[in-house]
């Protein structure tokens, strides 16, 4: 059975001349622009430096433990003891987990871990340019792929470590991209319900994996629901509804998939501790706090900042780049507010053309992801601490729909003037700063100092504060495993206890006739060695770090959380 579109089929002959003038109009069109040519230039040198500045970045990324414990706990779960709970922490790190363990066995597979990251946003940023160039045009497409390419440190932080949530840019450009083809499909006459069928079932199987992070269903489940139902509340057409429809039977597969692998993955035991995380609507009269955090978490994916700083020339670049965040959103918001009054004013019960569906799709697509993702931060209790990498899926809605603001020439000038100056700041920023290393890391002298000590006493297995534990891991390529613990409570005064946060219960089992140690120090929450211990039988210090081996498995002697 076909869906019956409400126009009759383009000859392809004539869409592929019409494609061929667009592509020649569009050329011309560049060539006559510095000010694209310009954009053009900024994202080539944005990318160049940011491929350039890799390996640093990853080696800075890779000494924190938030970043490297995506990785350990994967490497380390071959052969678990039956009954073992590995804790990952958070559910952004389900989907990182299944591509580690698939990929475990592969030789260098912990180069292609590094890569990653660096893989799924730039696939993302194409998915979403395209979004842009299909709905809004070349130049639309240029705004977002230089705001998605030019990114500084802030950015760089959230979208090349695979604990934060890199995933969501691509899952987001691809949730777009169906609804998009669906439409095309529906007005074309291509889309037969079997086609219907076999395209849901696959956005459900590729969308169901990063459901179970729950700011996934934020960010790009339910825009990809209310997107069709906006749209066809306006238009009121057999093919909105028809869209609606499919788009609902993705978002319900897409729940009821999260949900069963959820369950799958906490019988297999591997689960996540959402329940350590706070959730809960801000206090009546406290949206003062809500906006400020708001916008200080937005301007810090920018590098920017404005707030009590000294006057000097390096903090008037880093405000104006707060300014020019701020800014952006502002005219994005603005820009949606205007949209949503005329479409409530001037709602037509009437098919759309293909480019007045392709472009009202879009923006209601990436408007409701981008007002539903700064809502759920801005009005919630779970991160009212102003973490930054909870807004990328707004970050990436704005500037998908930065080509929407311009509708006159000055308007199209303002707007590259503005991208054009922010990304030559964060470019500046990259060439001269780069990445700094994490607050809590072992200087590398150290680690090589401590993977010499112990291993020449026999001791290959340790325990540390969770900051220096599994980043001495990864950097001794596991040749040293450091396992994570932390002083226990004040009604437990002196002692260790196992830590139950991105851990895994068997690295706590202790194993007969076999030597461990403690690393201590004052950088670290552990300043002293428990007396339950023992003696040790060496002992060494290395810079701030002591080092203290013992001549049995000290997991014996920690507490339970």
């Amino acid at each position: 059975m076909r869906v019956t579109p409400n126009r009759t089929r383009v000859g392809s002959s004539t869409r592929a001349a019409g494609a061929a003038a667009a592509a020649g109009a569009a050329a011309a069109a560049a060539r006559r622009s510095p000010g694209a040519a310009l954009l053009v230039a900024l994202g080539i040198v944005s990318l160049i430096v940011t491929l350039a500045q890799a390996h640093a970045d990853i080696h800075q990324f890779y000494r924190d433990a938030d970043t490297v414990v995506a990785w350990v706990l994967p490497q380390l779960a071959s052969h678990r003891p039956p009954g073992t709970i590995i804790d990952l922490g958070n559910h952004s790190y389900y989907e990182a987990w299944w591509f580690a363990r698939a990929t475990v066995g592969l030789p260098d597979h912990r180069l292609l871990w590094e890569l990653a990251p660096f893989i799924a946003y730039f696939a993302g940023v194409g998915a979403v340019a395209w979004t842009a160039l299909t709905a809004l045009g070349r130049r639309a497409a240029l705004y977002t792929l230089v705001a998605l390419l030019v990114i500084g440190e802030g950015l760089r932080q959230v979208v090349f470590e695979p604990s934060a949530r890199v995933q969501l840019v691509l899952h987001m450009g691809v949730l777009c991209i169906g609804l998009l083809v669906v439409w095309q499909g529906l007005r074309t006459g291509r889309a037969t319900w079997r086609w219907l069928v076999v395209l849901a079932l696959a956005l459900v199987a590729f969308t169901a994996p990063a459901a179970t992070d729950q700011l996934m269903m934020i960010d790009g489940v339910l825009p990809f629901v209310l997107a069709p139902l906006i749209w066809w509340w306006r238009r009121s057409t057999r093919d909105a509804g028809i869209l609606a429809l499919f788009a609902a039977a993705v978002g319900l597969g897409s729940l009821l998939g999260e949900v069963l692998l959820t369950r799958i993955m906490i019988d297999a035991g591997v689960s996540a501790s959402l329940g350590t995380h706070s959730f809960g609507f801000l206090p009546a009269g406290t949206w003062q706090a809500a906006v400020a955090n708001t916008a200080t978490a937005w301007v810090s994916l920018a590098d920017g900042n404005f707030f009590s700083l000294p006057v000097n020339k390096a903090d008037l670049l880093t405000f104006t780049l707060g300014a020019l965040a701020l800014l952006a959103l502002a005219a994005v918001l603005v820009k949606l507010l205007v949209l949503a009054r005329s479409w409530w004013i001037g709602r037509v019960a009437s098919p759309a053309s293909d480019e007045e569906g392709t472009r009202e799709l879009f923006i209601a697509f990436w408007g409701t992801a981008l007002i539903l993702t700064l809502g759920s931060f801005a009005l919630t209790l779970a991160e009212s601490g102003g973490v930054a990498r909870y807004l990328l899926g707004a970050w990436v809605a704005a500037a998908a729909l930065l080509g929407s603001i311009p509708v006159t020439r000055q308007g199209r000038v303002a707007v590259t003037i503005c991208l054009a100056v922010m990304s030559g700041v964060i470019i500046r920023d990259n060439i001269t700063f780069g990445i700094p290393p994490p607050a809590a890391a072992y200087p590398e002298p150290t680690i090589r100092q401590i993977e010499r000590f112990v291993t020449a006493h026999d001791a290959t297995t340790g325990f540390a504060d969770y900051f220096y534990s599994a980043s001495v891991t990864w950097a001794t390529d596991f040749r040293v495993k450091v396992y994570p613990v932390w002083p226990c409570d004040a009604g437990r005064p002196g002692l260790l206890c196992q830590r139950d946060f991105a851990s895994d219960s068997a690295w706590f089992i202790p194993r007969r006739h076999t030597r461990s140690f403690l690393i201590t120090g004052a950088p670290t929450s552990i300043t002293a060695v428990p007396r339950s211990f023992g003696s040790p039988i060496a002992t060494a210090s290395f810079g701030q770090f002591t080092v203290s081996i013992y001549n049995h498995d000290v997991a014996a002697d920690l507490q339970e959380f």
